[in-house]
């Protein structure tokens, strides 16, 4: 009879701190920081650092231009765009994502500039994804590379 007692006695302690209420916590500095590392790690996976020892880098065999949408000749946007890419083992671009975009313009007023900026980013993107690539090199073989591009818009 005393072990069915004691199992109860367990449970019933088991039961009360599960139900038992917990502040609500706030997030933080660190735990912002935590998920922004968590992502970059997810978005460039194995990927070797382009200035890691020993690695020969990348080199750049094919480089399309990114194309100017119309809106963005209209409002005479032109600036580049900072893209981290990671170069797989077949010289191809794996994933590509913008880092860093910086636009300016002439004669231009808020409204067309903030409506041609983003097929401009859209643009470099598809572009950067186009690259071919010789692959990284690291102790003989070939290794998926984590790297940055610039695409750049100019009006001629």
């Amino acid at each position: 009879m005393k072990p069915t007692v004691i199992a109860f006695v367990l449970m019933a302690s088991v039961a009360t701190f599960v139900v038992a209420p917990q502040a609500a916590q706030q997030p933080t500095t660190a735990t912002a920081d935590m998920l922004a590392t968590s992502q970059t790690r997810l978005f460039h996976g194995d990927a070797t650092r382009d200035d890691a020892p020993g690695l020969i880098k990348p080199v750049v065999v094919q480089s399309p231009q990114p194309q100017y949408t119309p809106e963005a000749l209209r409002a005479r946007v032109y600036g580049s765009v900072d893209v981290q890419i990671v170069v797989g083992v077949d010289g191809s671009v794996a994933r590509a994502r913008a880092v860093r975009v910086q636009w300016a313009g002439e004669g231009y007023d808020a409204t067309p500039f903030t409506e041609a900026t983003p097929g401009l980013l859209a643009n470099a993107l598809t572009a950067a994804k186009a690259w071919k690539f010789r692959p990284g090199m690291l102790n003989g073989a070939p290794v998926p590379v984590l790297t940055t591009i610039t695409m750049t818009f100019r009006i001629h």
